[in-house]
């Protein structure tokens, strides 16, 4: 009897296991390798291009191609800007990204009055962001729960305070395999703030007005390309609001 029980866990064991394996083939089967009809690792020059971006790293070497698409054949009213990525070296694209500008603003006086209606009471991370994992999880047939949670912050150390510009964002990040290459399919607000004198992007000091910029993203790539712009801290179980309230110490709130 004590046999025949053991055995029947045993058994049990081994089916769950084949359904989870046979699971993750399925659901990342389900996964893209196009998006908004750009396919991954089609040539750049099958699409209309409006503007090259060509960043480079701090030793001058190129680093990757930015291509803003006058248009895309599956165009979603909710985006307004569509990009591939392609690398220096030749023009296949590893990466597709779509996104939508929440916060466009080129005021130190409209950031403070809006730092808590932006960033922490609605802002893209609690506002926009649920609802587009939802529909993406809906579309490619799989759990909103497989994608991770996580802040990414860019840069050596964060700041002491909102006065020294900073970028972080809030990502919902999914790993799959297309056609035994690994894939990444990323979404997330990304939050920026440039103080004066204080260009973050390429490491570079420039002198200008002070602004902020919240942006909802949608991506996929390789996981080679991702790899390669990875943020400098990632921080797991902590808020956007939290995140936020951390830069905040220091500064008055009088007003806000």
């Amino acid at each position: 009897m004590i046999l025949i029980t053991m055995n029947f866990k045993i058994f049990k064991k081994i089916i769950s296991l084949v359904l989870i394996l046979t699971t993750t083939h399925v659901y990342a089967d389900n996964l893209p390798d196009s998006l908004f009809g750009i396919k991954m690792f089609d040539s750049i020059k099958n699409y209309e291009v409006a503007k090259i971006f060509q960043h480079k790293f701090k030793d001058g070497t190129r680093s990757r191609d930015v291509h803003l698409l006058k248009y895309v054949p599956n165009d979603n009213e909710d985006f307004d800007n569509y990009y591939a990525i392609t690398s220096p070296d030749d023009d296949k694209i590893v990466s597709v990204q779509g996104r939508i500008e929440n916060v466009r603003n080129a005021s130190i006086e409209d950031y403070k009055k809006k730092f808590k209606e932006v960033y922490v009471k609605d802002g893209c991370a609690a506002r926009d962001l649920p609802k587009y994992v939802t529909a993406v999880s809906n579309v490619w047939k799989i759990r909103e729960r497989k994608f991770s949670s996580e802040i990414r912050y860019y840069g050596k150390e964060i700041p002491e305070n909102l006065e020294k510009g900073f970028r972080f964002n809030y990502a919902r990040q999914l790993n799959f395999k297309k056609k035994n290459i690994k894939m990444i399919a990323l979404l997330r607000c990304d939050y920026r703030y440039y103080a004066y004198g204080d260009l973050m992007s390429d490491g570079k000091t420039e002198t200008y007005t002070p602004f902020i910029s919240s942006d909802l993203w949608i991506k996929i790539m390789t996981e080679e390309y991702f790899k390669k712009f990875t943020p400098t801290k990632v921080y797991k179980n902590i808020t956007v609001g939290n995140f936020i309230r951390q830069l905040s110490e220091g500064v008055s709130t009088k007003g806000f």
